[in-house]
């Protein structure tokens, strides 16, 4: 076994930390029942022979584990503690049986196993000095703290201080903050909502006068469903988008490559405008304030707070988000990532209606080798009539000689590679029927620090290959929302940071990984082969749709955000929607 670099000592494993805490409950139980021999139990203030102690501090135990137990005010008992007085003279004795004084070892207990302090020594000594003791922390009403428990069970809190300090934050209603965001974007606007609804003020910075949402259709993975539901939109999204039962890649030669059969657990396609108003509605309901044709141009921390500028002002907010997508500045200004680098290759996009398709559920792909890839998404059904979202990929480098090339000529070479695509093909009459985008890759240096975090693309931007990326965006939200609601404004950072940095980053390194086998130079035999066969071996499909459709959920199963009751703020007005 070898030493930590920085000197510390490991934390201790999962089974010493259930010793230590059942060792500590035995010693704290027996010296407390035996230091009042003679004793039995006591129900409702009176010895009762032959009866078991009350259920009552188990209950309590399971329930929150910190609610003292109530005082007993029984007729004087000759193991009482010492009568104490109260406002209106009278004498009110307090007295805790075996089963009580068990009650508080079991209490120490528990907040032993799960106290973070055993993890990082560090943290326990910066919480060990002048720390109150048990009998402090537990005091029953109506009780000084030195009369409450025995003097054997004074024990110091410094294994247990931080993570009771933690749980009793976590119960207690969150402060309401001052939240700001940059960018009304996929991201920016589920992160206003998910911090909207647990009432905080939350105001959203957008460069353009008005929202234009542009971009080709967009694929939400089952796991981002999950995330709009939590956000409180699935139904609204579910009418503006449409169901992707399978996603299906194959070459010229005919062999599939990509196979991602989604049964049971269907993704969904939208456009990106369809899914703004989704969002942007959702977020006017939650009372969220937009500055449209606000720039934020610089980011600082000033005592603690984040003060945002603009070209006319400057506001302080508690925490802020950065959620301007793959060219923020923000990021690298404000030190959390380096400068992105934009890919080689890019894609030609549109979006087309077509009378009929035959595949209204189907994200289909062709391939030519590494070279030439084409994708149909349909993201919106309107009776028989489809719209589809079309790409093709091709080298930023090239795409000035493109707009100056044969269209026709450019035409009838895609229908070559995929006849069946004539109905969207021949709506291009111009170069400017379609966009050219830009892949650009981010790498995080953190995803949260101090006041400031960042989420959506501007965390993790990555090229498509994936069809991740707006997945990841609402996940993040639900994120950075559970961290504030768990931690508060001063941990809320960090903690976010901490869940989301690494796993982002592992899906960047995948789709990095991938980007050549399906936007590079060359004929692409090796990565046909490879594909295909992979497809035939059992449990490759499988592993290929788990690594995409069901990764780790966003924050703990089982821990909803808890929607608070403060009225909504008033929102700045309807902001125009294009």
């Amino acid at each position: 076994m070898s030493g930590d670099v920085g000197g510390e000592s490991s934390p201790p494993s999962s089974i010493e930390t259930r010793r230590l805490a059942c060792l500590l409950y035995i010693v704290i139980s027996t010296k407390l029942v035996t230091s009042a021999p003679g004793r039995r139990p006591l129900v409702n203030g009176s010895v009762q022979p032959g009866r078991r102690p009350r259920a009552n501090s188990l209950r309590t135990f399971f329930n929150d584990g910190s609610q003292p137990m109530a005082a007993s005010t029984s007729p004087t008992h000759p193991r009482q503690s010492p009568a104490q007085s109260t406002d209106n003279g009278s004498s009110v004795s307090v007295e805790l049986s075996p089963a009580d004084l068990a009650f508080h070892g079991l209490i120490v207990a528990r907040h032993v196993v799960s106290a973070h302090a055993l993890r990082s020594p560090s943290a326990t000594g910066r919480f060990w000095p002048n720390l109150p003791v048990v009998d402090d922390y537990l005091s029953p009403p109506g009780c000084t703290p030195s009369s409450s428990l025995p003097a054997a069970a004074k024990l110091p809190l410094g294994l247990i201080y931080a993570d009771a300090s933690r749980q009793s934050r976590m119960h207690q209603p969150s402060t309401r903050l001052n939240i700001g965001i940059a960018g009304a974007g996929p991201a920016g606007l589920a992160t206003s909502i998910a911090l909207a609804k647990l009432g905080h003020r939350v105001e959203v910075f957008e460069k353009h006068p008005t929202l234009e949402p542009l971009g080709a259709g967009l694929l939400i993975q089952p796991q981002g469903l999950r995330a709009l539901g939590e956000l409180g939109v699935r139904r609204e999204f579910e009418d503006v988008s449409v169901p992707i039962a399978r996603l299906l890649g194959t070459t010229h030669r005919g062999w599939r490559v990509v196979d991602i059969n989604y049964e049971g657990s269907p993704a969904r396609a939208v456009s990106r405008a369809a899914l703004a108003r989704v969002l942007h509605t959702a977020a006017q309901a939650a009372g969220v304030r937009f500055s449209l044709g606000r720039e934020v141009e610089s980011l600082t921390v000033v005592e603690g707070r984040a003060r945002a500028a603009t070209k006319t002002a400057s506001s302080d907010f508690d925490l802020f988000a950065i959620a301007d997508g793959a060219t923020s500045s923000l990021r690298e200004s404000t030190g959390i990532a380096g400068p992105s680098k934009t890919y080689r290759w890019g894609a030609l996009w549109g979006q087309f209606w077509v009378s009929a398709w035959a595949h209204p559920s189907l994200l289909l792909q062709r391939f030519r080798g590494t070279s030439e890839m084409m994708g149909l998404l349909p993201t919106e059904v309107a009776g028989e009539a489809v719209r589809l979202s079309f790409f093709w990929s091709i080298r930023g480098d090239r795409y000035a000689d493109w707009k100056e090339s044969d269209l026709e000529a450019w035409k009838r070479h895609v229908l070559s590679l995929w006849p069946a695509a004539a109905p969207v093909v021949t709506q291009i009459r111009r170069h400017d029927d379609l966009a050219f985008a830009k892949y650009r890759h981010t790498w995080p240096r953190t995803m949260g620090s101090g006041p400031l975090c960042v989420v959506g693309d501007a965390a993790h931007a990555m090229s498509p290959q994936l069809g991740l990326g707006t997945t990841l965006a609402m996940e993040d939200a639900l994120a950075l929302a559970y961290a504030v609601q768990q931690r508060g404004v001063a941990g809320a950072a960090r903690e976010y940071s901490s869940k989301r940095l690494r796993r982002s980053q592992s899906f960047q390194t995948l789709s990095r990984l991938l980007t050549p086998c399906f936007q590079a130079q060359g004929q692409g035999l090796w990565r046909d082969v490879t594909f295909a066969t992979g497809l035939r071996i059992p449990g490759v499909p499988w592993l290929m749709k788990r690594s995409l459709a069901a990764p780790a959920r966003s924050h703990p199963v089982g821990a909803p955000m808890r929607v608070s009751t403060r009225p909504p703020a008033e929102p700045s007005g309807p902001a125009p929607l294009a």
